[in-house]
């Protein structure tokens, strides 16, 4: 005879928030963008700069005018719906990631030329979000070269 053994049985139950955690959720503002979003913004960020050269062209006329940059970066925030502080520190982070990725491009250039017949398993290129819509700052970026090849000559006595 064969024995029975007895099933436990496990009620499931939910918790719900009480009434005064949903208003409270209610309440508080979208503070955080979802990533689409955040990524529209930013990609109408760079749009905004690319027209304005005198933010980042340094040999626009009137780059080095602080009261015109300003007011341009209050037009760019205004069109945002962002305020100022909100735009600079957008802006000088994906220059920033620009600037990074640039280095990135330079020394998979290099290591690329020193490759050449080795041999050698190739790496992939680097790529960057939004590497497309900032290109029109490559040139204020990659001026200098990161590293000096050559050492500085010593005069001779």
């Amino acid at each position: 005879m064969e024995e029975e053994h007895p099933i436990a049985v496990v009620e499931e139950t939910e918790v719900k928030p009480t009434e005064e955690e949903l208003l409270n959720l209610e309440q508080q503002p979208n503070v955080l963008p979802t990533t689409l979003e955040k990524l529209k913004l930013e990609r109408r960020l760079i749009a905004l700069v690319g027209k304005q050269s005198a933010l980042y062209d340094t040999r626009h006329p009137r780059f080095h005018d602080d009261l015109h940059k300003e007011e341009l970066w209050q037009s760019i925030a205004n069109q945002l719906s962002l305020d100022l502080t909100q735009c600079l520190s957008s802006w000088a982070e994906l220059r920033y990631k620009y600037q990074k990725h640039v280095r990135r491009l330079r020394n998979y250039r290099r290591m690329i030329v020193q490759r050449v017949g080795a041999g050698n398993r190739r790496r992939r290129r680097p790529v960057m979000l939004h590497e497309e819509d900032m290109m029109f700052l490559y040139d204020h970026v990659a001026k200098l070269p990161l590293k000096q090849l050559t050492t500085p000559k010593m005069p001779v006595e």
